[in-house]
Order: C-alpha cells, then sequence, then structure tokens
C-alpha cells in the first residue's frame, strides 16, 4: 500500500473518530440534567390509560383535565390521591392532543386542527359541538389554551405554518368563533435564542406540542416534546428564554398547565415507561 493510500486511510479514520466523540458527547449533552434550569418538586406516576396523555388543564383543588392522543375520552386526574376519578368520553377515537378549560366548558384541540366544545362536561349529559379551524393534519395541531384576559383559545402549529420560518400563536374567539388568520405572535425560528439547537430543516428547529399562559406574569410558555424544551415569551410576544429539558425526567412533555397561583405543570408520554406529572419551579 502506498504512502499515498495510508494517508487517505488514516484521514478518514481521523474523521470517523471526530464524528463518533461529536455524536457521543451531543447525546451526553441530551441525557444530563440542568439543575441551574428548574427544581423538580414533586413526580405523580399515571396509570396506563394515561399513557399517551397529551394535554392537561388545571380544574381546582388539586385535579387536572386531561386528554390522551388516542380516545375520545376527558380524564379528571385527582393529584392528591394520585388517580383517576372520572372519565368522559366526547367523541370516537383520534389523535386528541390539547385540552383546556373555560367555565364549566371544556375545549379539546384535535391534531387535524378541529376543536371540540364539550359544554357542561362535568355534568351526567355534556353537549359536544364540533368547530373546523383553518388548520389541517399538514400543520399537525397539539397546542391549546385559554387566554382569560381576552377570552380566545391560543393555538400553535407544530410542524409547518405558513411559513417554515416561523410558528404562530393564533387566536380563536369563543363567542363567534371567528380565527384570526394573521398570528398575533410569531415565534421566529432563525432567532438568536435558538443558537445551538437549530436544525438543518428550520421549521424542526422547535415543535410546539403545548401552550400555557402564566397566570400573573401572563407570559407565554410552550413546550417542545420532540426535543424537550419550554420556551418563555412575555405577553408581548418577545422570545425571553429557552430551557432545555433533561431527557430522563421529560422523556416526551405534552402538556403543560399553570394552578392560579403559578405553579407549574408538565406532563410526559410513557414512550416505554412511565407517563408523569411533574411539578416544577424555575429557577431565575
Amino acid at each position: 500500500m502506498s504512502i499515498k493510500n495510508i494517508k487517505i486511510i488514516s484521514g478518514a479514520f481521523f474523521v470517523i473518530a471526530i464524528a463518533v466523540v461529536l455524536y457521543l458527547f451531543l447525546k451526553d449533552q441530551e441525557k444530563q440534567d440542568f439543575p441551574k434550569e428548574y427544581t423538580v418538586e414533586k413526580v405523580w406516576n399515571l396509570p396506563r390509560e394515561l399513557d399517551e396523555v397529551s394535554g392537561i388543564a388545571w380544574l381546582e383543588d388539586g385535579k387536572l383535565l386531561m386528554v390522551q392522543d388516542e380516545e375520545g375520552a376527558l380524564f379528571i386526574f385527582d393529584l392528591n390521591f394520585n388517580e383517576v376519578t372520572q372519565k368522559i368520553p366526547f367523541g370516537d377515537d383520534g389523535d386528541y392532543e390539547g385540552v383546556t378549560v373555560v367555565g364549566q366548558n371544556a375545549y379539546v384541540l384535535r391534531s387535524d386542527g378541529m376543536v371540540f366544545q364539550i359544554e357542561n362536561f362535568q355534568s351526567d349529559m355534556p353537549h359536544v359541538t364540533q368547530y373546523e379551524s383553518e388548520f389541517s393534519s399538514r400543520n399537525n395541531m397539539e397546542s391549546l389554551t385559554y387566554d382569560i384576559k381576552r377570552n380566545v383559545l391560543v393555538v400553535v402549529p407544530k410542524d409547518r405554518d405558513t411559513s417554515d420560518d416561523f410558528k404562530g400563536l393564533y387566536e380563536i374567539s369563543i363567542g363567534d368563533w371567528t380565527i384570526d388568520t394573521i398570528p398575533k405572535v410569531k415565534i421566529k425560528m432563525g432567532d438568536t435564542i435558538f443558537m445551538g439547537v437549530e436544525k438543518k430543516k428550520i421549521h424542526h428547529t422547535f415543535s410546539p406540542s403545548d401552550i400555557a399562559i402564566h397566570p400573573i406574569s401572563r407570559s407565554y410558555y410552550v413546550l417542545d416534546g420532540r426535543r424537550p424544551k419550554l420556551l418563555l415569551l412575555d405577553p408581548a410576544g418577545g422570545l425571553q428564554r429557552l430551557i432545555r429539558l433533561d431527557r430522563k425526567r421529560f422523556p416526551q412533555p405534552e402538556g403543560i398547565t399553570f394552578s392560579p397561583n403559578g405553579t407549574l405543570y408538565i406532563s410526559n408520554e410513557s414512550t416505554g415507561g412511565v407517563a408523569t406529572v411533574i411539578r416544577l419551579r424555575l429557577k431565575e
């Protein structure tokens, strides 16, 4: 073998070795905890019927309303007793992703953009109405919350918006069911806050899996379940902070909600383990 060939082979092995080391480093970065960002205060293991928990909303007295992405049913989970206390069917099986509560009514978002209004959802005979939106399965809709100040639902595409350059926060009026075609807020995929986590396909840089509004500060909190992250936006939509979540504790964060005093809860699908709800406190 010529010296030239030896140099070529040696160079190829060197490049491969560097690539392997870099890959292992990045994988280790994904797995490590980030204690400077938040404190996990309590963890609840969910029953098997909630393995696919995909959205949560605060009710009252330590209870959460939940949906899972395979069955058309609402679940009331009592954090105090660590159990499901009520199951409320509302539709056929489907990919249900987001849930929020407005008074006595619950709203559920399906991934194809369909919104279900379940009136008096805790009564013996809840009334269900379906509303079409401007979105479709192409957008892959998972994020839903209620803005009490503006009396609107807020939704966010997970996969693609009208442009790959941003993911928009869109408002749906509950009164007349009008949907803004222009987003109130744009999460720009090229913003410097995503430096270091950006993807080659720019729309994959941040993939919203749920959204909540802080009851006191009015800031938006947006989850990314594919690559566990939490994005904070001020009430005007300015990007403030990107928090990387430890994949060991947050293997697939799909739901987020606040109690009235601002306590933060995030739910995780099981991904082969146990589905959980985690109470956490962010550090300044």
